[in-house]
């Protein structure tokens, strides 16, 4: 897709587990600094004395966050550099188009299984359907003319740093910003269940 510039934050080979999180009255969008050297205050247990991180505050993974990248509360800038207001959308989006087989497919798919492999563990059609509705699925975030404008001036100055994508004040997302994203648009490919990303876009959207 020409201009819309993906961040791949991870991609799952197996499913995420949908965790909820209370509605809150207001999404509290916003997108932040991620301090330069978080990696060595959060791996190293280094003391902030010893890095300076005036301007910075501490914040928590957000519960719908994969766990493989963002584990640990994140040392993110106290300023935000963007918000709520420079937000126009958040959709959805599924990764590929499935082909679902029919539970007579499904049968039919298991005895060739078990035929070259006896041991195979293979679960049943209903678990299977289940698998399916909660693959993983992308968000696309669409900004404003005003945001678009500053999207592309932040990652211009702040190429080769992560910024935090927050929701609730909770870092959802830290992506590592390779090239300036003039397109307006992110997409976040953080392994989300289906379930999970509706549940975040319609927080995202409120005001």
């Amino acid at each position: 897709m020409s201009g819309l510039r993906r961040l791949s934050i991870f991609s799952l080979l197996f499913l995420v587990s949908c965790r909820t999180h209370p509605d809150a009255a207001s999404s509290r969008f916003s997108i932040r600094l991620v301090h330069p050297r978080d990696h060595v205050l959060k791996h190293y247990k280094i003391s902030e004395d010893a890095i300076e991180v005036s301007g910075y505050k501490l914040m928590w993974p957000h519960p719908e966050a994969n766990t493989n990248m963002v584990s640990a509360p994140s040392w993110v800038s106290e300023k935000s550099l963007m918000s709520r207001q420079h937000l126009r959308d958040a959709r959805v989006m599924e990764k590929a188009a499935i082909m679902v087989m029919s539970e007579e497919q499904y049968h039919e798919f298991v005895s060739r299984m078990q035929t070259v492999n006896p041991d195979a563990e293979l679960v049943s059609y209903r678990q299977y359907l289940a698998r399916i509705e909660n693959l993983a699925a992308d968000i696309q975030l669409d900004f404003t003319e005003e945001g678009r404008n500053r999207l592309a001036q932040l990652t211009r100055r702040h190429r080769m740093r992560r910024i935090a994508i927050t929701v609730d004040d909770h870092v959802l997302a830290a992506p590592f910003i390779h090239e300036t994203i003039s397109s307006g648009s992110l997409v976040l490919s953080s392994g989300f269940s289906r379930e999970q990303a509706k549940s975040l876009v319609h927080r995202l959207l409120k005001k």
